[in-house]
């Protein structure tokens, strides 16, 4: 009888562990923060989580970390507007964006003190490249 109700309260804590765990992964999910993802995916795994609920947070974790890579190796305002945009649309978290909205909108900015040709004006917007950091080839 023992063993029993000892087995009985060892599955019931499991059963809640996996519930909390599977909650937490389909918040994960939706709030799409790949490194959170991930911390989730490997609690999910251990709590023996639906193996189609980890499936699809892995997916959405794969692409959510190709979209910050690809914002990451972005040149030029083009193909960061590009890449900004495309992580935008797949709701990739606003902390995550905000390095590459920022080097976006230094870019812009050099590129309009390039047309204007004040040099004070163009040595400020060049330190603001380096300080957001627009990759030199830009």
């Amino acid at each position: 009888q023992k063993l029993i109700a000892e087995a009985r309260s060892l599955l019931g804590k499991l059963m809640n562990r996996r519930e909390n765990v599977q909650k937490e992964l389909e918040k994960a999910t939706e709030y799409r923060h790949p490194g959170k993802l991930k911390t989730v995916i490997i609690s999910a795994r251990s709590a023996q989580v639906n193996l189609q609920k980890i499936v699809t947070a892995d997916n959405i974790r794969k692409r959510a970390d190709e979209l910050v890579d690809a914002m990451a190796r972005a040149v030029g305002l083009e193909e960061r507007a590009d890449s900004l945009a495309a992580a935008a649309a797949f709701k990739i978290p606003k902390e995550l964006l905000q390095e590459f909205e920022d080097q976006l909108e230094a870019l812009q900015h050099l590129q309009k003190a390039l047309g204007e040709g004040d040099p004070e004006e163009l040595r400020r917007r060049i330190r603001r490249c380096d300080d957001t950091g627009v990759k030199h080839q830009e």
